[in-house]
């Protein structure tokens, strides 16, 4: 039951990791000068869109410091992604910073004081013995394993989204040939 739980905890987190991020990206298409534009009045999803840049080498050149800078802007302004963003970057200690799990999860449990549904379950996941356990582990290992628990639940969503995608076009071809006059 318990493992259950959890499996379940870890889907919803992708959904709403997804879901959550979906909305940062939305500056994705956005011009490269309109973005810096944005970011410097200090739009938060701006400044953490330009961050993503910075870090990926998406239209700018790749730098690590610069990205920091950016997201550092966007999660002072309260900006959920962002605070996600550099609490993974302090529990990790990569991308120009040291490894900090208290500062990392200072900055996830502000993200969900203020309704973060990713930082609630990352929180949770920190203070339970299924992290402590896992922490020793190489950061790959962990990644897979977690992979290995959701992915068979991704591809069972994916399926019954299929079968009742198209089961239901097969329901609606079938009632329009039986009311057909013959």
């Amino acid at each position: 039951m318990r493992r259950r739980l959890f499996v379940v905890v870890l889907v919803v987190f992708e959904v709403s990791s997804a879901s959550t991020t979906a909305l940062a990206d939305a500056n994705a298409s956005t011009p490269v000068p309109e973005l810096i534009t944005f970011a410097q009045r200090g739009d938060a999803a701006a400044e953490y869109q330009l961050g993503q840049r910075y870090r990926l080498g998406r239209g700018l050149q790749q730098s690590y410091p610069a990205a920091l800078h950016w997201y550092l802007r966007s999660s002072d302004q309260g900006f959920t992604p962002a605070e996600d963003r550099v609490a993974i970057m302090y529990m990790n200690g990569r991308d120009g910073l040291p490894k900090d799990e208290a500062s990392g999860l200072q900055l996830w449990e502000k993200a969900a004081s203020q309704g973060d549904f990713a930082a609630k379950i990352m929180t949770w996941l920190y203070h339970s013995r299924i992290y402590n356990g896992m922490r020793a582990l190489p950061l790959t290992v962990r990644r897979m394993i977690l992979l290995m628990i959701i992915l068979p639940f991704v591809v069972a969503v994916m399926t019954a989204f299929l079968l009742c995608v198209f089961g239901f076009r097969r329901l609606l071809h079938r009632s329009k040939t039986q009311a057909a006059p013959q």
